[in-house]
Order: C-alpha cells, then sequence, then structure tokens
C-alpha cells in the first residue's frame, strides 16, 4: 500500500468537515468499494452521479475554436456559402463510436484526444461531418461525404463535382502500453496515419478548391503536398475534444476568426529536428541511451541556433485580418545585478527571482476589415559572452488580444528576474548573462515587427 503524504490535507482543514468525494474515476456503478485496489470492504456509495457540466459545452466550444491554427489561406477561408461541400477522410467521422478503444487506444473515426491512462470517455463528440452538414443545411445547401480513406477513385469521382472539398487527416500516439498498428506509443514517424497523404493527394486533383483539415498529437511532415497550388487552405487542429465539429464549423464559416497558435515548430523533415531525433525504438523494448546533448535547443531554439528554415514556425498562425504593432517602451523597474539578493531562509525558493525587473508595452491595432485577436509574443535575445550554449531567442511572455476593426490596446509584459537568468551550475545560483540581452516582440518565432535593448545599468 502507498503511504500517503497528507499534511496539505490537514493544513487546508480537509480533515474537518470538507465534503466527501462524489464520484469515483474506477467505476461507472453506482456503488463499490470505497477503497480501490485493497479488494476488501467497506462498499459504499462511490458516485452520486451529479450534473456538474453546466455550459461546460460551451466553453468547450470556445476553447477549441480558438486553438485552431490556420496555416495557409489562398483566398478560400472563410467559406461563403457554398451550395456543394464534400468531405473526405475517416477523421472526419463517427468511425465505431468514440469511446470504442480501451482508454482511447486505437486512430479510428474523427481524432479528438490521444491515449493512455488518463483518458475518460467522451459523453458526446461532435463530429466534423455532423457539423458541417448541419451548417451547410441552414442555407440550402448539399454535403457529399467518402469516409474510408483508401477508396481513393470514389473520393476523387465525387470531389469533382463540389464547390469545395475538406479532406481530413490525423496522426494519434499516447502510452505505450497500448499499441496501434505500428504505433506502439509513441509514434515511429512524422507522417499522417491511415494514408492521410494519398488522400490529400487525391482530393486536390479532383477538386475545384480544397482545405486540408489536421488533427495531430504533433508535427508532421507535409512536404508531398502543402506547397500544392491545389491545396488552397490548412487548419491545423489539434485534438479539439467533445466540441470538435462544432469549433471547426465555426472557423472554417467565419462565425470565429483564427488565432491559434503553433506550440512546436513543423519542419520540412524528421533530420530538421537535429541528430536526436531519429531515436525511434519500440517503446516496450529496450530505449537508447539519451544523454540530451542538446542542452537548451529543442524545438525552435535548434532550427533557430542551425538556422534551418521550418515549414511552419513556432508561434505561427494566420488571420482573417490584419494587425499592426508599434510605440515599444521598456521600462527597467528593477536591479540587474548578476546575482539576486540572498534568499532568506536556508530551504524554499528565493523571492528575489521573481522581481520585476522590466515593463515593456506595445500598441497593436487591428487594420483589417473584421474583428480578430492576435497573440503578441515576446522573445529574449541572448548576446551572452558566457560559456552556456544559449539559444538565439526565447519565447518570455505572450499575450491574445481581441479587437474590432480600427481598435488599438495596450500590450503589457513583466519580466522578472528568473525570465532573463540561467541557472550557473558553478556558482549554484540564478544568473543574469553578461553581453547583454534584448528583445524581439511579434507574431511567432520568426516574424517579429519590435526589436529593443534591455540596460544593465545596475
Amino acid at each position: 500500500m502507498v503511504t500517503r503524504i497528507v499534511a496539505t490535507w490537514y493544513k487546508f482543514g480537509q480533515d474537518d468537515g470538507h465534503p466527501e468525494p462524489n464520484f469515483s474515476s474506477w467505476t461507472k456503478n453506482t456503488t463499490g468499494l470505497l477503497y480501490y485496489g485493497s479488494n476488501e470492504p467497506p462498499y459504499a456509495i462511490v458516485n452520486k452521479h451529479v450534473e456538474a457540466r453546466g455550459d461546460h459545452a460551451t466553453l468547450a466550444r470556445k476553447i477549441a475554436a480558438e486553438a485552431i491554427a490556420m496555416l495557409k489561406n489562398e483566398d478560400v477561408l472563410p467559406l461563403q456559402k457554398p451550395m456543394k461541400v464534400g468531405v473526405y477522410g475517416s477523421d472526419a467521422g463517427p468511425g465505431d463510436g468514440p469511446n470504442a478503444c480501451p482508454d482511447r487506444g486505437c486512430n479510428q473515426g474523427t481524432l479528438a484526444v490521444g491515449w493512455g491512462s488518463g483518458a475518460t470517455d467522451f459523453e458526446y463528440l461532435i463530429t466534423p461531418l455532423e457539423a458541417i452538414e448541419k451548417q451547410v443545411g441552414t442555407y440550402g445547401g448539399q454535403v457529399s461525404s467518402v469516409l474510408n480513406n483508401t477508396k481513393l477513385d470514389e473520393i476523387k469521382a465525387d470531389a469533382k463535382k463540389q464547390d469545395i472539398c475538406l479532406a481530413f487527416v490525423n496522426a494519434d500516439a499516447g502510452e505505450g502500453y497500448i499499441s496501434w498498428q505500428d504505433v506502439n506509443g509513441d509514434r515511429p514517424n512524422l507522417k499522417t496515419q491511415l494514408g492521410g497523404d494519398d488522400l490529400i493527394s487525391a482530393v486536390a486533383e479532383a477538386c475545384k478548391a480544397t482545405v486540408v483539415v489536421v488533427h495531430s498529437v504533433g508535427p508532421i511532415i507535409m512536404e508531398d503536398w502543402v506547397r500544392s497550388h491545389k491545396v488552397d487552405g490548412i487548419l491545423w487542429a489539434h485534438l479539439p475534444g467533445q466540441e470538435s465539429g462544432n469549433s471547426l464549423v465555426d472557423v472554417l464559416w467565419g462565425a470565429v476568426n483564427p488565432s491559434g497558435k503553433l506550440p512546436y515548430t513543423i519542419g520540412k523533415s524528421l533530420e530538421d529536428y537535429g541528430p536526436t531525433a531519429g531515436v525511434l525504438y519500440e517503446s516496450n523494448g529496450n530505449p537508447p541511451q539519451q544523454d540530451f546533448t542538446e542542452g537548451l535547443l529543442i524545438d525552435y531554439r535548434y532550427f533557430d541556433k542551425k538556422d534551418i528554415t521550418p515549414r511552419y514556425e513556432f508561434g505561427f498562425g494566420m488571420s482573417y485580418t490584419t494587425f499592426e504593432f508599434s510605440d515599444l517602451n521598456i521600462v527597467r523597474t528593477g536591479s540587474m545585478e548578476p546575482l539576486p539578493k540572498p534568499r532568506p531562509a536556508p530551504e524554499g525558493g528565493n523571492p528575489a527571482l521573481w522581481e520585476i525587473v522590466y515593463t515593456i508595452t506595445h500598441t497593436l491595432k487591428n487594420t483589417g476589415k473584421v474583428a480578430g485577436a492576435e497573440v503578441s509574443q515576446l522573445y529574449v535575445n541572448y548576446g551572452s559572452k558566457d560559456t552556456v550554449k544559449f539559444p538565439e531567442r526565447v519565447l518570455r511572455g505572450f499575450e491574445k488580444v481581441f479587437l474590432e476593426p480600427g481598435e488599438s490596446k495596450t500590450v503589457t509584459f513583466k519580466l522578472t528576474r528568473r525570465d532573463l537568468s540561467y541557472w550557473d551550475v558553478t556558482k549554484q545560483n540564478w544568473v543574469i548573462p553578461s553581453g547583454g540581452l534584448g528583445v524581439c516582440i511579434g507574431q511567432s518565432s520568426r516574424k517579429f515587427h519590435l526589436r529593443g535593448n534591455l540596460r544593465y545599468g545596475y
């Protein structure tokens, strides 16, 4: 038996009159073992079936829509009530149902979550096809669909008849105790699954206009089709959860202006990610030695340091409107001594690390014709003379701001001593590097509009 540390339980008075748990994560039955795993009584009511959802569906839809990153748009989005809409790919449909596989451990139907021990059952899942059919039906249009990825000839024949085609592809993964096809937990490659690349090529070859929708646990290599003039749009919908279809329709038809950004870099090849990217193995086999020689140079930091041009950089995401960045102002508000003040006690963290040393502001304006949100991103540049292998720049702040057409707002970032420091293994302390620091503010890790220097001047 595991002995639990209950100091926090007592600290917050949860031992005295605190409400008991009203649900069990182990069973859906009303009654069961009070202490699961003991195989001994007492038996009791473990699920009170309390309705706690409220307006969670509305929030889930909003979050999923705001997360969608538009990667490509050749004047095809938002859609303007096309009368004939083609939907292709198993990722658009219900498959065998959202809860068909234990712990969501397979890739069938639309991909809304990954798999693993933290998985829960869907109460419901709105598929893209279901939501698209409902949307197109509101103005009398027609939806045609082929959800079998292998029926490429049928897909081509159907796509020729449509005004707009939506091709759905995905890539799934999860914990290593579950295997699906050649995916033993982690993905063995960065390709689309279930023949996704062939599906896209078939649709794009036949259709007047094609938008690709990607549901994925991480980056995929898309060089086979991303540059094609026949692929007019790409929406990166991540893992959207139960409101998958509704959130996608909101962005496709323009009810929501896309404002999501990529949380990772999409390279042009596996090799772009560095020498350790090829360390792929069966997760239930003997793991290889990984020495983490990349240090701080992970994801966009590696691409920047090695001057590798990605397909889509970290932080990238387009909008239906445009934005202007201006009026950078940098104010020092704290000490820039190399070392922080000594911590006040022998144990615990040092509060001096959270002292705000710079307040940085700029103006963000919506210069387009529709309302939308932009994520202002602040990166710190290192011009260090120290021996540490610093990245070219590191994300140290971001803020999503919603603006009506023509509206401006001030965006504020507060940088702490910790934001500007690194851990010195010799001094055993957080140190502000020598050689000067700078800031870049913009729309991604490679698209900057404002630059400035951080004055040391102790």
